[in-house]
């Protein structure tokens, strides 16, 4: 008997992805607000990256499928302040050089179960898991100012398709 696109029992996949961003952060004082500064918008961050994109999928039973997906983008800019930031409580001036980086990477954990098989078509209801690791950063050499931050988020996923 042949087999039809959906009868594979496992599979790996990657290739590439264009992303576009559009990311902001404000780094706030116990007093002072901060600034809400867009890495593109205030600091010239590209705001598209090519990535690479890897996947693995394991359909262990019929209706049943585990995937695992992964991807990273590292971006980073070099600008002049086009204002006053204030971060954490700290004054970078405006036209002060500054460097910032905006890193992501994301694993994905996922299992699906299929409502609907048929020869050429696949309905699945699925849950998983998604690990988002975040750096930011940012540095400015002439006034002897840097700041860094890391987190790492776990986010439920449930999928429909």
């Amino acid at each position: 008997m042949a087999q039809g696109p959906l009868d594979y029992r496992f599979g790996f996949w990657g290739g590439l992805f264009s992303a576009e961003v559009d990311s902001g952060i404000r780094w706030d004082s116990t007093i002072v607000p901060g600034t809400d500064i867009g890495f593109e918008s205030t600091l010239d961050m590209d705001d598209n990256d090519t990535s690479f994109n890897g996947a693995f999928e394991w359909r262990f039973f019929p209706r049943h499928e585990f995937s695992l997906r992964y991807f990273k983008l590292k971006r980073s800019g070099l600008s002049d302040s086009p204002i006053n930031l204030v971060i954490n409580g700290n004054t970078i001036p405006i036209d002060t050089e500054v460097s910032s980086y905006f890193d992501s990477e994301v694993l994905a954990a996922h299992y699906a179960f299929a409502l609907v098989r048929k020869d050429n078509l696949r309905l699945d209801l699925g849950l998983g898991l998604s690990i988002q690791d975040l750096k930011f950063g940012l540095i400015a050499s002439d006034v002897d100012f840097e700041e860094r931050g890391d987190v790492t988020a776990p986010l439920p996923t449930l999928n429909l398709g």
